[in-house]
């Protein structure tokens, strides 16, 4: 690996924009399974912790109306273990889809050796379900 020239420990976190602090942390952790800590009333920090590994989490800043929508390009991606839990995540997506005012479901998109499901939350953050994208990221960075 080249050296830097700034020297960091750990990429930290990224940050998020919410309208609604209280209903996105609903959507984080009953829809997507995440950790949340609020910080304050219209803050949070998110996080999917695992042993193995150090995590990223994402701080959520509360910036009500002035929310702008992402671009589909830039989304979230959580990792799943088989393509049938990315099926299954597709059925509650849109069993629940009023509930957590999930904007967009997209179908599920399967090829070969990967599956994936990308939807849309409530405050316009895409978010990628994704099946055997770690084992490939972490192989990425720690080639054998």
């Amino acid at each position: 690996m080249t050296p830097s020239i700034v020297k960091t420990d750990i990429l930290s976190h990224g940050t998020l924009d919410v309208r609604n602090a209280d209903e996105s942390a609903k959507f984080y952790t009953e829809f997507l399974g995440l950790e949340v800590r609020r910080n304050s009333s219209s803050s949070m920090w998110i996080i999917k912790k695992i042993a193995e590994r150090k995590d990223l989490f994402l701080v959520c800043v509360g910036v009500g109306d002035k929310l702008k929508p992402q671009s589909r390009d830039n989304r979230y991606i959580l990792d799943f273990a088989t393509k049938e839990e990315i099926h299954r995540a597709h059925e509650l997506a849109q069993k629940y889809q009023e509930t957590y005012k999930i904007s967009t479901i997209e179908p599920v998109q399967e090829e070969e050796d990967r599956c994936s499901l990308v939807l849309q939350d409530l405050d316009f953050n895409w978010w990628e379900f994704k099946y055997q994208a770690c084992a490939k990221i972490e192989a990425a960075f720690n080639p054998a």
